[in-house]
């Protein structure tokens, strides 16, 4: 039992609004860390879907998917079979024997038309087996839940909705909002009002929406907060560099990174890994460690321990050098620029790049800093000092301090995932999730020596510095989803809306999951 393939089903995302078209990925992965057997060219899984709903289940464009770190399987090993109109898909493996290693996988993307209302739905999956090499599928299904969508809200011509300062207005996805013509909605001083992805808000001419303006940027949703997106873009496998990455931003359509001691950015193109180079031109030394990077829509700032540069996409800099950085802390908030080193946290005068904002710097009680982020109101630091650290959080408006909680161990990276805080316990090779009350949600097991972390918008992934692989995490409640192969001691990670990478500056690679 201990060679066999166990195959593993996970169904993606696990829930749909009802009566709307949905998109879901079925993946099948071996979940057996011993096994050693191939697949072979007769097996295939069959995955049958609750009628009527089943009944609209195509694949997209017979996309198969396939995430292979080691690179043994591909798509063009695997073959999708479906007839139009039929509640099941089959997947079968079509080329000569493979190893399946574990944790890679396999599996297709589908769409489909959700009930009409509230239902439950079943994905059944048979596989074949045979003595002594594939297990069979236990569970032989996966729950599928299909949740009532939003009221529809209708608001009459000439009617005025007001929404007080401080209040949040959630719009769900994919509800509808409507406004007949002449109305008008205001929102007051500091509200945020939330439009999720697919929502269809109707604003016939004549309405008015007026939103005062505030001292702090618009709240963020969970997509600004996965890609560290805090604004507007400016225009809307295995890839080898010619220095060691250090950093990983996403800019809305490339993913960039520094390369410490080149003086050099490197430009990736997500859908072919195509990589352009740019020199920083006018560095007063080349060979200056860089080790922090963001991008506030239009320029990069990259900094490390003796200070950094602004620099526009070309690679020209500006004249002014910024304060000294320490490693993933550096963040944008919409409007200015923070970083934090030696203790203390700073603001950046982004209209006058490189220096300091009178009055905004704030020291963190002698904690060097390892993780800066930005929650749409508050800075939160995390900091360490010998085996113990702290958690600071600080109004960006006004700089008052509204929270300074002690850890029991040295944290070494920081993400917010809408809601709460997690932290990387590397010597104790977990993570923690915290609440932005300083209490204590949950601790986690990821790979060894969790370095820096990431939010996808549903998911929090790891990089394990001395387990050459990353961590995925569920969000909301910390269960590891699975562990991926990555070149040796990954040190940073970035979401570009649809893959995860992870640098690693001893191969002077980037691995793309």
């Amino acid at each position: 039992m201990s060679a066999q393939i166990e195959p593993k089903v996970a169904v993606i995302p696990p829930q749909y609004d009802a009566g709307l078209a949905g998109t879901m990925m079925v993946i099948v992965h071996n979940g057996n860390p011993g096994s050693t057997a191939k697949l072979i060219n007769d097996d295939s899984w069959t995955f049958e879907f609750d009628l009527p709903w089943g009944a609209t289940i195509k694949p997209t464009s017979l996309t198969v998917l396939v995430n292979s770190a080691s690179g043994t399987l591909t798509a063009a090993d695997f073959r999708l079979t479906w007839h139009s109109g039929q509640p099941r898909i089959a997947i079968q493996f079509a080329s000569s024997p493979k190893h399946f290693p574990p944790g890679e996988g396999f599996g297709f993307l589908a769409t489909f038309q959700a009930p009409a209302g509230p239902a439950f739905g079943m994905v059944a999956a048979s596989g074949s087996s045979a003595a002594k090499r594939l297990a069979p599928i236990v569970p032989s299904f996966t729950p599928v839940a299909f949740l009532a969508p939003p009221p529809t809200t209708n608001v009459p011509p000439g009617t005025s909705v007001n929404v007080g300062g401080g209040s949040t207005v959630n719009v769900g996805n994919n509800s509808n909002v409507t406004t007949g013509s002449g109305s008008t909605v205001n929102a007051g001083p500091g509200s945020t009002v939330v439009v999720s992805p697919g929502t269809n808000v109707v604003l016939p001419p004549g309405t008015n929406v007026s939103t005062p303006s505030s001292s702090l940027p618009s709240g963020p949703n969970f997509l600004q907060i996965a890609a560290l997106k805090w604004y507007e873009a400016a225009g809307t496998q295995r890839i080898t560099l010619s220095g060691p990455p250090e950093a990983l931003v996403f800019d809305g359509r490339y993913v960039w990174t520094v390369l410490s001691g080149m003086g050099r950015l490197a430009r990736i193109e997500p859908p072919t890994g195509a990589v352009i180079e740019v020199t920083l031109t006018g560095l007063t030394n080349p060979n200056r460690a860089l080790q922090a990077i963001v991008f506030d829509g239009e320029q990069f700032w990259v900094s490390g321990p003796v200070g950094g540069v602004v620099s526009d996409p070309t690679g020209t800099l500006l004249p002014d050098t910024l304060p000294p950085c320490a490693p993933r802390c550096l963040t944008f908030d919409g409007t200015s620029v923070w970083g934090a080193a030696g203790g203390n946290i700073f603001q950046i005068s982004r209209s006058a790049a490189g220096q300091l904002a009178t009055g905004m710097q704030f020291s963190t009680g002698g904690y060097p800093p390892v993780g800066l982020v930005f929650d749409g109101t508050n800075l939160w630091i995390a900091s360490a000092a010998g085996s113990v650290g702290q958690l600071l959080s600080i109004r960006a408006d006004t700089g008052q301090v509204s929270l300074q909680q002690s850890l029991a161990y040295a944290p070494g990276g920081l993400v917010f995932d809408g809601q709460d805080l997690w932290l990387t316990d590397s010597y104790h090779h977990v993570v923690e999730k915290r609440g932005r009350d300083g209490s204590l949600i949950g601790r986690y097991s990821t790979g060894l020596q969790p370095t820096s972390l990431l939010f996808d918008g549903a998911h929090v992934w790891v990089a394990n510095r001395y387990g050459s692989s990353v961590t995925k995490l569920r969000a909301i409640d910390g269960v590891v989803i699975g562990t991926f192969a990555t070149d040796p001691e990954p040190i940073a990670l970035a979401f570009d809306g649809i893959n995860i990478w992870a640098a690693s500056s001893l191969r002077r690679s980037l691995t793309r999951l």
